[in-house]
């Protein structure tokens, strides 16, 4: 349901990046939370916010890296990446939880939530970038033709 609702809404206002900080802040609570002595009821509400969290955004993600890159054999190629670093990040999630490791699984737990925060980080450096590039942009000066193409926020 939070894909369908964040995919609607930002189709609606033509902005990806807001809806995917949001959702990672979204996350980094919920890995918050799981790293927390808080109780098993806490927690569990913890886990839905991490599964709301990372993913709701990552179709936003893939969508937004679709609409920044420009011409068939740079989106081709920024996507294929992209769904790499997905695959490989799918091999070490199934790896960084042990059965060692549990109830709390704090190791998973840590590095999943350090991840996540460079993530969010990225995201927000991307998208002040981009505010920074439409800017300049947008201050050409009347009657020249910039022919690049804005990138989308």
């Amino acid at each position: 349901m939070t894909m369908l609702i964040v995919a609607h809404f930002s189709d609606k206002m033509k902005l990806r990046s807001p809806f995917i900080v949001g959702l990672q802040a979204i996350a980094l609570v919920g890995y918050a939370i799981e790293l927390s002595n808080a109780s098993a009821g806490v927690k569990y509400f913890g886990t839905f916010l991490c599964l709301i969290g990372v993913f709701g955004a990552f179709p936003s993600v893939i969508s937004w890296l679709a609409n920044n890159l420009e011409g068939k054999r740079k989106r081709a190629i920024g996507l294929a990446l992209q769904n790499s670093v997905a695959v490989v990040s799918g091999i070490i999630a199934s790896n960084i939880y042990q059965a060692k490791d549990e109830p709390r699984y704090i190791p998973g737990h840590a590095i999943s939530l350090g991840i996540l925060a460079v993530g969010f980080l990225a995201t927000l450096s991307t998208a002040l970038a981009y505010m920074r590039i439409i800017r300049n942009m947008n201050a050409v000066v009347e009657g020249e033709k910039d022919a690049r193409r804005r990138p989308t926020l």
